[in-house]
C-alpha cells in the first residue's frame, strides 16, 4: 500500500518531498486530473502579460518524479474515495488502495450567477490552459470585460491592458481588492488605474443579462442594472474560488467551507490528511478557522502534512493572509487589515515623497502592543521585516511603529 497524494501543486509536491525524505523506500503516488506537469499558478497572470515564457512558468518537470520515484497519474480523474477499504476510485482505470491519502485537491472558481453564460467566450484564470484560450482571443479582439476586483481579476485587467485591449472592470464587492486592503488602500489604486483611458471602472452595478448575437449565440456583451450596457469580445471572471471538497464530503467528512485539519493536517477521518485550498484551518491571527488562498500556505501545509503521514511529528503554527501585486502601485497586505472590533488600533501614514508618482501609504493594526496586520502601498520596502514580527507575535513599541510606517 503506499501514500497516495490527490493534487500536483504547491501542496501535493511539498508533501511527496517531505515523505521522501522521511521514507525513501514507500511507493508515493500523486494523482492529477490536469494533463499538464506542474506550474507556477500564481505566474498566470504573468504569462498572460507576457512577462514570462512558458519555460518560466514549470514548478517540477518529469525528472521530478523519476529521481523521487514517484509514480505520477496525469490527467485522471478521480471520483470517489472509499475511505473504509482504503480505496481511490477513478474514472478510467481500476482502483488502487492506499496507506495514508493527502487531499491537496485545491479550489475551483465560482461561476457568474447569471442565465445563460454558457454563450462563450467566458472564462475563468485558474489553469494553464484558461489562460492559452484567453490568449487565444486576445489578438482578435479589441474590447474586454473583467468580472471582480480580487487578486486575479486586477492580474487579468492589468495584463489586457498591457496587451493593447479597452478593458471594462466591473466590481463585484464593495471595493477593489475587498479582501487585501482597507478603504484607503483601495481607493488610491483606483484613484491611480482610473487615470489609463483604456480602462473603465464599473462600482455599483451588477450584471442581470449576458447578451448574445441571435444569430450565432456568441457573446457580444452584458447588461447592467443601470441599464447600460457593455459591449465586448469576451469576459473573464473573478468572483472567488471555492475549495474542491467534494471527495470527502461524499466520504462523511463534516461540512464546512473547506476541509477541516488540525494543526497536524489530519481531517476527521483516521489516515486522511489534507492541505492546501482545500483546507479550512487555523488563522494564526484572526484565531479563527478560515481559508487561506496562497502558494506559501499550500507548500507549508503540504510539508507538515507529508512529515506527519510518516508517523513522525511537526505542528503547523497556523496560516496567515498575505497578498501582494501591483494596479498602478505595487501593494502588500497581511493578515488582519479591516479589524472592526474592539482592542485594535490602527496607525498610518500617507505622503509623497517628491512627486505623485512616489504616492506612499502605510498602516499597521495592533492588539495589545502586537503587530497583528498591515498595509503598504507604494513603497513595499520593510514588509518582511514586519511580516516576520507579526508571524512570531512580537511586542512593538512606539518607535518599532514609527520606523515600520517610515519604511
Amino acid at each position: 500500500m503506499a501514500y497516495v497524494i490527490i493534487g500536483n501543486s504547491a501542496a501535493g509536491l511539498s508533501a511527496a518531498e517531505a515523505l521522501r525524505e522521511r521514507d525513501p523506500g514507500e511507493e508515493i503516488v500523486i494523482i492529477s486530473k490536469e494533463n499538464h506537469l506542474p506550474y507556477y499558478r500564481f505566474m498566470l497572470g504573468n504569462y498572460l502579460a507576457g512577462e514570462v515564457n512558458p519555460s518560466e512558468l514549470n514548478y517540477k518537470g518529469r525528472e521530478f518524479y523519476r529521481d523521487n520515484n514517484i509514480i505520477n497519474f496525469q490527467g485522471e480523474k478521480v471520483t470517489g474515495v472509499d475511505t473504509e477499504r482504503k480505496k481511490i476510485i477513478f474514472e478510467n482505470r481500476d482502483y488502487i488502495t492506499y496507506k495514508k491519502l493527502l487531499i491537496a485537491t485545491g479550489a475551483a472558481p465560482k461561476r457568474l450567477m447569471v442565465e445563460k453564460t454558457d454563450y462563450g467566450p467566458i472564462f475563468t484564470l485558474r489553469t494553464w490552459e484558461d489562460a492559452k484560450n484567453i490568449l487565444d482571443l486576445v489578438g482578435r479582439s479589441e474590447r474586454a470585460l473583467v468580472v471582480g476586483g480580487g487578486g486575479i481579476g486586477t492580474k487579468v485587467t492589468q495584463a489586457l491592458l498591457s496587451r493593447g485591449l479597452k478593458v471594462f472592470l466591473l466590481l463585484t464587492e464593495p471595493r477593489l481588492l475587498y479582501h487585501a486592503l482597507d478603504e484607503r488602500g483601495s481607493k488610491l489604486l483606483i484613484e491611480r488605474m482610473s487615470k489609463n483611458p483604456d480602462l473603465e471602472i464599473y462600482n455599483k452595478d451588477r450584471i442581470i443579462e449576458v447578451i448574445h448575437n441571435p444569430l450565432d449565440f456568441k457573446l457580444v456583451g452584458v447588461g447592467l442594472s443601470s441599464g447600460e450596457e457593455i459591449r465586448c469580445h469576451f469576459m473573464v471572471i473573478d468572483v472567488g474560488v471555492e475549495p474542491s471538497t467534494r471527495l470527502l464530503r461524499d466520504a462523511g467528512v463534516k461540512p464546512g467551507r473547506g476541509i477541516k485539519v488540525n494543526e497536524k493536517m489530519e481531517s476527521d477521518i483516521p489516515h486522511v490528511y489534507a492541505a492546501g485550498d482545500v483546507t479550512e484551518s487555523w488563522n494564526m491571527v484572526k484565531e479563527v478557522y478560515t481559508q487561506t488562498f496562497n502558494w506559501s500556505n499550500a507548500s507549508t501545509q503540504g510539508r507538515i502534512a507529508g512529515i506527519n503521514m510518516t508517523g513522525e511529528e511537526e505542528f503547523h503554527p497556523g496560516t496567515l493572509d498575505i497578498y501582494t501585486g501591483e494596479f498602478g502601485l505595487p501593494y502588500v497586505s497581511v493578515g488582519l487589515v479591516n479589524p472592526g472590533q474592539e482592542g485594535y488600533g490602527e496607525v498610518y501614514q500617507e505622503k509623497y515623497l517628491e512627486k505623485e508618482e512616489d504616492l506612499v501609504y502605510r498602516k499597521v493594526v495592533l492588539k495589545e502592543g502586537i503587530l497583528c496586520g498591515l498595509v503598504f502601498v507604494g513603497n513595499l520596502r520593510g514588509a518582511e521585516e514586519a511580516i516576520k514580527l507579526i508571524k512570531e507575535k512580537t511586542p512593538v513599541t512606539k518607535t518599532d511603529i514609527e520606523e515600520i510606517l517610515k519604511g
